[in-house]
């Protein structure tokens, strides 16, 4: 978050929780195109490494095809060691109003340390090869990456990190 945006905060009473480090918005439509560019555009806009993002809030469908392109990406650009997980079960699929709540969610997991489990999964696919948490996890988390991929190809890939 800028110098200013932070000043400006202040006087309204308002704390400053955390700000957007880096972002992509690639209107594709070929799936696993769109997965590997999204998350690599967003983590190379917050001048980051992809070992510096503590936690993936996934777009986790629950669709065989979506989630083995997302897990797959994933694997390739952040590797599979980094603690991720869906949260559609516990919001279901908000379809135009998904992206902005999983990016509170995002702010939420950063501001309380709380890496949310994938509710409601019992079995991951084998062809999902990362760290999918299937339970909570409390930590330090500095940078959340949380993806959304809407229809028709708009779909974004967000870096929300601490403010300090």
């Amino acid at each position: 978050m800028s110098r200013s945006r932070a000043t400006l905060a202040r006087p309204r009473c308002g704390p400053t929780h955390g700000g957007l480090f880096g972002f992509s918005e690639i209107p594709l439509y070929r799936l696993e195109l769109l997965r590997d560019l999204g998350a690599a555009v967003a983590v190379d806009a917050a001048c980051l490494d992809a070992e510096q993002v503590d936690y993936v809030n996934l777009h986790g469908t629950a669709t065989p095809a979506n989630d083995v392109a997302e897990g797959m990406a994933i694997a390739a650009i952040m590797g599979r060691e980094t603690p991720c997980s869906s949260t559609k079960g516990f919001t279901g699929h908000t379809l135009g109003a998904a992206g902005i709540l999983e990016t509170v969610i995002a702010y939420l997991a950063v501001e309380r340390g709380l890496m949310p489990a994938s509710l409601n999964t019992r079995e991951i696919d084998p062809a999902i090869d990362i760290n999918i948490l299937l339970e909570n996890r409390v930590g330090d988390v500095h940078r959340v990456m949380t993806n959304s991929f809407g229809f028709g190809g708009s779909n974004a890939s967000l870096l929300i990190g601490r403010s300090s």
